[in-house]
């Protein structure tokens, strides 16, 4: 009833019923998942100008860090609210998108142990990372849309004008 009434108000109404909602320990675990997840994504970009030496230690920290941040995510939300969030029928690309390059990440840097696809599937990564992300912002997959279409129509004149 409370969450039918504040949806019926207004959405900041219903946000804030729905955080009053979350209890302690849950907020606990979030922050501390986001914390971590951070400072490991800071770690991998700092080791950044070494990829090329070694792409292991930039993907499975980088992995590890966005496994931590969807972990807070989960936390805050509930994992049966979130895993029907994320599979839900428009955002179950972008989910998979998502948790396949880390999958395919982690498969390239610790068992088939190739630095190309351990940066192919990184750089997967950190683009369906930005496009999972840009979709929760209103307007965001249009425009990144737009930006893709805009790359496409660029190489497409690179590499048709030269044939």
């Amino acid at each position: 009833v409370a969450e039918r009434a504040g949806g019926a108000i207004g959405g900041k109404v219903g946000f804030a019923m729905q955080a009053a909602t979350i209890s302690t320990q849950q907020w606990m675990t979030f922050f501390v998942l986001l914390a971590f997840g951070c400072l490991l994504m800071a770690a991998s970009f700092a080791s950044l100008p070494l990829l090329l030496l070694a792409p292991q230690k930039f993907a499975v920290v980088f992995t590890a860090g966005s496994i931590c941040i969807l972990g807070a995510l989960c936390s805050l939300k509930g994992y049966a609210n979130f895993y029907t969030h994320l599979t839900s029928r428009e955002r179950l690309p972008l989910s998979a998108g998502y948790l396949g390059s880390m999958a395919a990440t982690l498969w390239a840097s610790l068992w088939y142990r190739s630095t190309l696809l351990t940066i192919a599937f990184s750089v997967a990564q950190i683009s369906s990372l930005l496009w999972f992300f840009v979709s929760y912002i209103p307007g965001g997959s249009y425009s990144m849309s737009l930006v893709c279409d805009f790359f496409k129509g660029a190489l497409r004149h690179v590499c048709c004008s030269t044939c």
